[in-house]
């Protein structure tokens, strides 16, 4: 009897089924042209993970055509064969398949073999050399198909820096070093350059990496998966830098009050509270310096709120600071999740004038016309005083979330919910507005929104900045490298922002972001000995000063005469013969550093057009500025008393009166004038000594 008669017939199939090499099967393109065949191939087995393995052709077996890959995937479903270990020289026989996330239809593919996968040993081989990724590789300037040639193959990254934290699955995602840092910029939204490394997967010592860690002699085989090259690191020896501690911001001056943000990712009563209470304790004191107003987003209850600020307070006197006396405030909104924004206000120094709710009932027809509530996480304004004299109203926000925001079925309906929230939001502040005439506000919260239109339709910060009060976004005054309050797949991005009108403009000190906690690693998220990885969001705070700072010159002009070419950030224009350095050019807001003082007359000119304000003390400076109605209103500082001249465009301005400022520190004079007609005022108030670090950004 002829033995293979008695064979089953699929075994006999597999008896007569041709062998291809692998870099047949890959082709030279991005799809396998043998795509859904019964393939035989042999190579080494290089990597194992939970659902497969990595297969290589054999050293003295490859094609030498460099367009090809020598890997591949062989999808198993379920742990490997005995047969698929490390190092083994085996036969294999599978369906080339082209697999594509079924959640992401228009990513690319990755090449692998699956269905009924059949693994035959012949023998052990030594693994193929890794090829070295270069930034020449990387940087090919051809997208995702940079490393397609590579795809499955053994490759070494020399040195890299991680731009996303180790997460939770013991991947993180970096740059090869020398790169620059992704950031999610106007017009950016793929990164085809990042290089996810995934440390768990053959159990080989998971790294865990904060951004900015440097790690160094990385190998293993290259898979692509969502939309991102992954290598899947060998278990072998690597190097990488410590988890230093989170750097703390900068104690404010006894002359300054502070108002931070923070969201606080879902912080609810259970299992974990007072450990993450903990964490958030050791946050606000050590690392935000216990912030005067702390406007909070995604807490369940006033209850927990409650909690966190007596949990603060308890902490501080035991640490030997001053009781902050925090009071929390919070009222329930729309949320299906049950997240809430809220306060945490220090009462030790800040008066609440009263805490409202607004919105919470306010409805929007969708695009299908059905009605549907408008603010899941509805405004919260306080009203309050710093020292019992400087009045600020702050509200706290949390607009919707960009998830499914491009997608065909949700994406019109999200698009519109979220530029009616940033529409009420911005009518909102126009009524407290006009309730308070001339007082300082300031709108901060997790707004889920870039400083810039992130796709058509869908820009809400262009929204709430584009009409009265023209709010500005104090984000923009930071250089690009201390921007950035979170973290998504290895890019950073700016969704918390503070936005203030111009009367607290002219009070600005600084601003800065945190690095405490999108830039760390999962697993610090449980330790509640240390700050760090309490939330994915950074914190974001302000530094305002309560007296008037001395500036060295003060300007205000015509809108038109700075939106041309050659002005904007970093730029230089000329004021009396000397350099000026444009620091912030946003809608209604110029802002620049002057060199020097000028004496006598203060006057800037861009363009044809020039304002001059003398000058009668040798500390002159404009705090703030906005047209009110018909009225030009100048909150100064450094007049003698008596009403100045004021011009604009080389026509004078009528000034109606100039009177101590009501609600301000003493030397500050409140300018109402009746400017030009038809012109669209911006003002221009942060100026003073010049300085590499004129806002004193950096801790």
């Amino acid at each position: 009897m002829r033995t293979f008669l008695s064979l089953p017939l699929f075994c006999l199939s597999l008896l007569a089924q041709p062998e291809i090499p692998i870099a047949r099967i890959q082709g030279s393109g991005n799809t396998s042209p043998l795509k859904d065949q019964l393939v035989t191939t042999r190579g080494v087995v290089t990597a194992t993970r939970s659902n497969g393995f990595y297969l290589q052709s054999r050293p003295g077996d490859e094609d030498n055509d460099p367009a090809t890959s020598e890997g591949i995937f062989v999808f198993t479903s379920k742990t490997p064969p005995a047969a698929a270990t490390r190092g083994a020289f085996v036969r294999v026989t599978g369906t080339v398949a082209e697999y594509r996330p079924a959640s992401d239809p228009g990513s690319p593919t990755l090449t692998e073999l699956i269905g009924d996968i059949q693994v035959t040993v012949e023998g052990l081989a030594a693994l193929p050399d890794a090829v070295a990724l270069t930034r020449s590789l990387v940087y090919s300037g051809r997208g995702f198909d940079n490393l397609e040639h590579l795809e499955g193959m053994r490759v070494l990254v020399e040195s890299m820096l991680a731009a996303g934290p180790t997460a939770s699955n013991g991947s993180f995602i970096g740059v090869l070093e020398g790169a620059p840092r992704p950031m999610r910029l106007r017009g950016a939204s793929e990164f085809p350059e990042l290089l996810r490394v995934d440390t768990a997967a053959q159990r080989g010592g998971r790294i865990e990496a904060m951004v900015g860690t440097r790690v160094s002699g990385l190998s293993g085989p290259l898979d692509f998966n969502q939309r991102m090259w992954t290598l899947v690191a060998d278990p072998a020896d690597r190097t990488a830098s410590e988890l230093k501690p989170a750097r703390p911001l900068i104690a404010p001056t006894s002359s300054e009050f502070t108002i931070a943000n923070l969201n606080l990712l879902s912080l609810a009563s259970n299992a974990q509270t007072a450990a993450r209470l903990a964490k958030l304790s050791l946050l606000v004191r050590d690392i935000l310096r216990l912030p005067d107003i702390l406007a909070v987003e995604e807490c369940t209850t006033l209850a927990v709120l409650e909690a966190a600020a007596a949990r603060i307070n308890q902490d501080a006197v035991a640490n030997g600071l001053p009781d902050p006396r925090y009071q929390a405030f919070l009222e329930e909104g729309n949320d299906s999740s049950g997240i809430d924004v809220g306060f945490l206000v220090k009462t030790a120094r800040v008066e609440v004038r009263f805490v409202n709710q607004y919105g919470k009932d306010a409805t929007y027809v969708r695009p299908d016309g059905r009605p549907e509530l408008l603010n899941d996480r509805p405004p919260l304004v306080l009203r309050a005083r710093i020292d019992g004299r400087f009045p600020v109203t702050v509200v706290a926000n949390h607009l919707r979330s960009m998830t499914d925001i491009d997608t065909a079925a949700s994406g019109p309906r999200i698009r519109l919910k979220r530029s009616l929230q940033a529409r009420y939001l911005r009518d909102l502040l126009q009524t407290l507005t006009l309730e308070a005439p001339g007082e300082p506000i300031a709108a901060t919260g997790d707004f889920n929104a870039f400083q810039f239109e992130s796709m058509p339709g869908d820009d809400p910060l262009a929204v709430v900045t584009g009409g009265p009060p023209h709010m500005q976004a104090l984000t923009d005054r930071l250089p690009l490298d201390q921007n950035g309050s979170y973290v998504y797949n290895g890019v950073s991005q700016t969704l918390d922002h503070i936005l203030v009108n111009r009367s607290l403009a002219g009070s600005l000190s600084r601003i800065a972001y945190t690095r405490v906690n999108a830039a760390y690693p999962d697993s610090l998220s449980a330790n509640a000995s240390r700050p760090e990885r309490f939330s994915d969001h950074e914190a974001v705070m302000a530094w305002f000063s309560l007296v008037p700072p001395a500036f060295s010159s003060a300007t205000v002009y015509d809108v038109s005469t700075v939106e041309g070419p050659g002005i904007g950030p970093g730029r230089s224009v000329t004021v009396n013969g000397g350099d000026a350095t444009v620091l912030l050019v946003a809608p209604g807001v110029l802002s620049m550093v002057f060199p020097s003082g000028i004496d006598g007359t203060a006057r800037l000119a861009v363009g044809e057009s020039e304002i001059e304000l003398p000058i009668q003390n040798a500390v002159p400076g404009i705090l703030s500025a906005a047209v009110n109605g018909d009225a030009l209103e100048i909150y100064a500082t450094g007049l003698s008393g008596q009403a100045p001249t004021l011009t604009i465009g080389g026509i004078v301005c009528e000034v109606t009166s100039a009177e101590p400022a009501p609600d301000r520190v003493a030397g500050v004079t409140l300018i109402r004038a009746v400017p030009p007609p038809a012109k669209d005022y911006i003002l221009v108030l942060t100026v003073g000594e010049n300085s590499s670090d004129p806002y004193n950004i950096l801790p």
